[in-house]
């Protein structure tokens, strides 16, 4: 009898260490760490696929010449990245607001009408990144560079087009809204950044690129008809929490 009860209380000791081990095990079992963000900061809009468009055209003694430029916006984004493994690979997403846009300008000689027009094309948009991977290297404990790549996909629910002009230029008396010249308001494109944390703090630098026609050069009375595409450069601050 005695036997056999130190016989259980050997069993239920044993059970109850290895019981206490495998919750240690558990509880110490590395996991992905999840780290929130904020980023704000300018941004430099413009439209690609159209490469270096000049159009120089003269007719009844007049030369016109155009080209397309750069429209400034800005960004705002609230995310998340998330930890794959011990490495310092990750995952994320992102939600914010942000801008696209560029300019037209337009010049025009001769026949004693000299002119020149710029307008300048902005949209606000709701854009969201379903899935970002990205790796962080350690410099030190403090200091980490970051690599990362992604895709988003934004819709414009605003946007403004402001003109000026010098010479003999006047507006036209019914000038074009800004959803009449944006081919579609909806856009997914791949983004592409490297910046650098210390600490909390987030230095990045970010290229997005739309894949949608945001524009056509025919709107402009252009001779050609082809699409440019939304392409974007951010320069964004940020902080973690």
């Amino acid at each position: 009898m005695k036997k056999f009860i130190t016989m259980i209380l050997i069993s239920v000791l044993a059970l109850g260490v290895s019981a206490q081990v495998l919750t240690s095990r558990t509880y110490n079992k590395p996991k992905g760490k999840t780290q929130w963000h904020v980023r704000v900061g300018p941004s430099f809009n413009n439209i690609a696929g159209l490469g270096d468009l000049e159009f120089d055209e003269s007719f009844d003694g007049y030369t016109a010449k155009g080209n397309f430029g750069t429209s400034a916006g800005m960004s705002l984004d609230f995310g998340f990245s998330k930890n794959i493994g011990k490495s310092g690979l990750y995952w994320g997403m992102e939600l914010g607001l942000g801008t696209r846009g560029f300019t037209a300008k337009e010049e025009q000689s001769g026949g004693g009408e000299d002119w020149s027009a710029k307008e300048n094309i902005r949209t606000w948009n709701i854009k969201y990144s379903p899935f970002t991977f990205g790796y962080k290297y350690s410099v030190t404990d403090a200091l980490k560079i970051d690599a990362h790549v992604g895709v988003f996909a934004s819709y414009d629910f605003a946007g403004s087009i402001s003109y000026s002009g010098d010479g003999d230029w006047e507006p036209d008396e019914i000038e074009p809204a800004w959803d009449d010249i944006i081919d579609n308001k909806f856009d997914v494109g791949t983004q592409l950044g490297i910046g650098v944390w210390y600490k909390r703090f987030n230095l990045d630098i970010m290229w997005q690129r739309g894949f949608t026609s945001m524009v056509n050069v025919s709107d402009f009375d252009y001779s050609d008809s082809k699409s440019g595409y939304s392409s974007n450069l951010v320069l964004r601050v940020g902080y973690s929490f």
